[in-house]
């Protein structure tokens, strides 16, 4: 007895897909190489689904074409659908900044940890161009992070540890500009932590304002 084909509403809802009439519209406003077969495996393997097809769909119409070429790498690909299927806050980030894109493109920054002396240097040479510039930086540094706990299985201690340093990295380099900008030290200053802060238990979301 031959088997009965599979429809594609049947292949969506075996993907993980929920809103079966949402997805198939945004598949067919796709433009990109890779095979939809392909692109919907991938897509079966992440956290939600739906979530990172309509954050991928959005970032394509930025029509960055380096993002565009850079996804045709399968690793890359995954490593992002991964990322926008766990955190629609990065997905905003990369429909703001698609090109940074690059950070997933590096397997330095993918597999191997950053030191809190590390994060506190790059925070202080990001912040002489800015507090947005700062803001961007940080979050190329979840991005990675990110990256690098969904696709490597990290430690949830390490995962937990880099988050704070990076914290107190921004924290360190906001008061060294501070101090920079005020040679008599004359001024005043006020740090609110409020919750884990100093417990080395932050998570992807404690605002670092």
């Amino acid at each position: 007895m031959s088997e009965r084909p599979v429809s594609e509403t049947g292949n969506l809802i075996r993907s993980g897909f929920l809103d079966i009439e949402k997805t198939k519209e945004l598949l067919n406003t796709l433009k990109i190489s890779t095979p939809r077969e392909v692109l919907l495996e991938e897509l079966s393997q992440v956290a939600n689904p739906d979530e990172a097809l309509l954050l991928l769909v959005r970032i394509l119409e930025k029509n960055n074409k380096e993002f565009e070429k850079t996804i045709e790498d399968e690793s890359i690909r995954f490593r992002l659908l991964k990322v926008l299927g766990s955190s629609s806050g990065l997905g905003e980030f990369l429909i703001n900044h698609p090109e940074d894109i690059e950070v997933l493109s590096k397997d330095t920054s993918i597999n191997l940890a950053f030191s809190k002396e590390e994060l506190t240097n790059r925070f202080i040479l990001a912040l002489k161009n800015g507090r947005a510039n700062l803001v961007r930086e940080y979050k190329k540094f979840l991005l990675s992070l990110a990256a690098r706990d969904l696709c490597s299985n990290w430690p949830l201690k390490e995962v937990a540890q880099e988050l704070s340093d990076a914290a107190d990295a921004i924290l360190e380099s906001s008061l060294q500009k501070i101090l920079s900008e005020n040679e008599n030290n004359k001024f005043e200053l006020s740090i609110i932590a409020m919750g884990k802060a100093g417990g080395q238990e932050l998570n992807y979301v404690s605002d670092v304002d």
